[in-house]
């Protein structure tokens, strides 16, 4: 019998602040580290950036959730961290990546509209075409194609 796996997702401000550049660099740290830290704990998942705003699914075994989620909630580049969900799922959305990527430049920003998520954090687990959450984030992973998803 397999252990049982877990979804969170959730939504934070952004307390990153500066250029296009230091944004950038600060993501790319994120996604360093999550990969890292997530492979050692079999976490996976995805991270979106919009708009000054994370949104971010967790999948996993509770310990490895609970782990990851305890250092993300102490990172000083989130505020407003608000859990959207948090339930046991059959099988995970996103189990080829440690952490996938979907980012703020302007062609992201504009399949992040044409999937109905927009700038407010309110908005964004609301898709025009009922999608869930996760669904969407894993429609955009998976349409980007790009070297930042994979894992």
């Amino acid at each position: 019998m397999s252990e049982q796996i877990y979804s969170l997702a959730y939504v934070s401000r952004s307390r990153i602040s500066g250029t296009s550049e230091d944004v950038d660099a600060a993501i790319t740290s994120i996604l360093e580290s999550a990969r890292r830290n997530n492979l050692a704990c079999a976490v996976t998942g995805a991270l979106l950036y919009t708009e000054g705003w994370f949104a971010q699914i967790l999948e996993g075994p509770l310990e490895g959730i609970e782990l990851t989620f305890e250092l993300i909630m102490a990172d000083r580049r989130h505020a407003n961290i608000t859990v959207l969900q948090f339930h046991p799922v059959q099988e995970r959305a996103f189990s080829v990546w440690s952490m996938a990527y979907s980012g703020s430049d302007v062609e992201t920003r504009t399949r992040h509209k044409l999937l109905g998520i927009e700038s407010s954090p309110d908005e964004l687990p609301v898709l025009a075409m009922g999608k869930s959450f996760v669904s969407a984030l894993q429609d955009i992973i998976t349409r980007q194609g790009t070297a930042d998803s994979h894992p």
